[in-house]
């Protein structure tokens, strides 16, 4: 069974193997169930075609320069669910360009994958990641099949990273946090202030303020003063100094205060505190 094809129009290079497509379903999908035993000479134009004609791709949105500012910022912002949203629309911008040789796309590869560089860099994540996850698919777009294939591997970098620059927070704050209690007890005999105690960390002010307050739910003055109060129980409990000494010992200005703060927090006056454990020991 012999069936020869001429198609009566030229046709550029880059166009061959779309006709030759078209041409075969033209063939399998009307000419072979007209002449199924027959040999044949057909010669058939570009009308013929016209209905097995690809349809064309839909034109890509406009480059989504917004979405990569806010994927750069929530990135920073620790955000998974948003720096998901912001793939999303990555890859809705992606896919109609079909082919991973794309200006465009390669380009908002580029520009996505250097965020990803600068985040992993400024957490020093690079050894800790190359256990998870491949770095080195930042540097090269062949590593994918396609713009699908990138996406989901931006969506697992972006969790692994996530997971790990939150493990690496905690730990800074948990450090931060251990120096300032250890300035904070080295220095109870003095009025301590808050732009002292940041300086001792190399921080500023109300950013400690913020921080110790999200930690401990406490003011650094509330637990200055619960530092205090338990020194001063520690004292009056195993010590024979006097009230007035002791208060001087963790920086309150007088007796008096001193007195006030103690009877705020113990419901009793430290004199009190006093006889009712000396009173404890000598009945127990």
């Amino acid at each position: 069974h012999l069936f020869c094809l001429f198609y009566n129009k030229k046709v550029e290079w880059n166009q061959i193997s779309i006709i030759c497509q078209q041409i075969q379903e033209y063939y399998t999908r009307i000419l072979l169930p007209q002449y199924p035993q027959y040999d044949s000479c057909i010669t058939i134009n570009e009308h013929d075609l016209r209905s097995f004609w690809p349809a064309k791709a839909p034109v890509p949105s406009v480059y989504p320069k917004d979405t990569i500012r806010e994927l750069g910022l929530t990135l920073g912002n620790e955000n998974k669910a948003v720096v998901f949203q912001c793939l999303e629309h990555i890859q809705n911008y992606l896919i109609p360009l079909k082919s991973l040789h794309h200006l465009s796309g390669i380009r908002l590869y580029h520009e996505i994958s250097n965020l990803y560089i600068e985040y992993i860099s400024q957490y020093r994540l690079e050894e800790k990641l190359a256990m998870q996850i491949g770095l080195y698919k930042l540097f090269n777009l062949s590593q994918f099949d396609s713009w699908e294939d990138l996406i989901e591997y931006y969506r697992q970098l972006t969790s692994i990273t996530l997971a790990l620059s939150h493990a690496e927070n905690h730990n800074q704050k948990e450090q931060i946090l251990t120096k300032i209690n250890a300035y904070i007890e080295k220095n109870l005999h003095r009025n301590l202030t808050l732009n002292e105690i940041a300086n001792s960390v190399n921080y500023n002010s109300s950013y400690i303020s913020r921080y110790f307050k999200q930690m401990t739910g406490q003011t650094i003055f509330q637990h200055i003063t619960q530092i205090r109060i338990e020194k001063a129980k520690e004292y009056l409990d195993t010590g024979n100094d006097s009230i007035q000494k002791i208060a001087e010992n963790l920086g309150f200005d007088n007796v008096q205060y001193f007195s006030l703060v103690f009877k705020k927090h113990t419901g009793m006056s430290p004199k009190n505190y006093r006889l009712r454990k000396m009173e404890t020991n000598i009945f127990s």
